[in-house]
């Protein structure tokens, strides 16, 4: 990658016999916000204690603006941290917490002063300067954090799960104020999380980790709509998981295949056919949303009949059965009749290969 502003090296390490990181590179350009996601134990928080250099990794290196971090130690890497539990001195008013890193660094009082107020004015804490962080809310706390992380002007930014702790409105309304922030700032950001939302709305690229290891990396998009194996496609959002036979893909993308009880599929534009020959067996996986329901009665529709559904407030997520066995989700503006049947085309989907048993 051009202009890597972050470069990890081959990192691994182990805890006694487990191997918690395995052979791990990743390059970050600058002003990138990336998000390492995935399952906890999956080594995304063994990766940003390594890159802070709160753990030594047992071979590899971390790069940063070209500078080989090895020896170098947490205080001297200016990197900014805001921590799962916000980590904030109880005792401090907010200002005093904001102002600490500055004054470590030894940076007179009149430059203090100036650059926790411009800090405190961008994330909107203006006039909670002499609280104490226990009469804040919870997102207040949160953007507190954060205020301390930024006001040393780190050139890199890392978060472990900040948002974890909020109910799930807070959380939302802090994920839209981080992308407004990035934007603003235009800061490079490594980003933890477990939840696929945050990592999918906040991030310029996520980066899927699987016990120790990258399993895929690209822009949103690409991780949600064109999964590379199984567990990324199963771990990313919903999904509905068809075993078929490939028959042929046209050059414009529309895919005949076959189910397991031979029944002729159709999709409409099928996404990663490349490396594919007709006969291959693969997963189709389709979207919830690339299902569309049609009558019955339409030629060339697959029959299915509907099992389940479960209101998620915009849309009715809907379990339908295939005639072989298979679910289907589909997600559906209206409701429909329970047990009744039902047609189905998929306007999309992708094949990924079918994980080793």
């Amino acid at each position: 990658m051009t202009d890597s502003f972050v470069s990890l090296r081959s990192l691994r390490k182990n805890y006694g016999q487990v191997r918690v990181l395995d052979d791990v590179s990743l390059d970050i350009a600058r002003n990138q916000f990336v998000s390492l996601l995935g399952h906890s134990g999956c080594g995304k928080t063994t990766t940003l204690r390594i890159v802070l250099g709160f753990l030594q990794a047992d071979c590899g290196s971390v790069l940063i603006d070209g500078r080989d971090m090895t020896d170098v130690s947490p205080r001297h890497r200016g990197i900014g941290m805001v921590f799962q539990s916000y980590a904030l001195w109880p005792h401090m008013t907010i200002y005093e917490n904001v102002a600490f890193g500055l004054r470590v660094r030894k940076v007179a009082e009149p430059e203090v002063a100036a650059r926790v107020g411009d800090v405190v004015a961008r994330l909107h804490l203006g006039g909670l300067e002499q609280r104490l962080p226990r009469e804040l809310s919870g997102g207040q706390q949160q953007r507190v954090a954060l205020a301390r992380a930024l006001v040393i002007d780190p050139p890199l930014l890392l978060l472990d799960e900040p948002l974890s702790n909020l109910d799930r409105q807070l959380r939302e309304d802090m994920r839209l104020e981080l992308k407004h922030l990035q934007k603003r700032i235009a800061q490079t950001t490594i980003y933890v999380t477990h939840d696929q939302d945050e990592a999918l709305s906040l991030s310029d690229r996520v980066v899927v980790m699987n016990r120790g290891r990258i399993e895929q990396q690209g822009t949103p998009q690409e991780i949600y709509y064109e999964p590379r194996t199984e567990f990324v496609a199963r771990f990313i959002g919903k999904a509905t998981f068809l075993d078929v036979a490939i028959e042929a893909v046209d050059p414009g993308g529309r895919a005949r295949l076959r189910a397991r009880d031979g029944t002729p599929i159709v999709v409409e534009r099928l996404r990663q056919a490349a490396g594919h020959a007709p006969g291959d067996r693969a997963l189709l996986a389709v979207r919830p949303e690339e299902a569309v329901l049609v009558p019955a009665t339409e030629p060339g529709a697959l029959r299915a009949r509907v099992v389940e559904h479960l209101f998620l407030g915009s849309v009715y997520r809907y379990q339908l059965a295939l005639a072989d066995g298979s679910d289907v989700f589909i997600d559906s503006r209206g409701p429909i009749d329970g047990g009744a049947d039902a047609g189905l085309r998929f306007a999309g989907g992708c094949l990924v290969p079918k994980a080793p048993a």
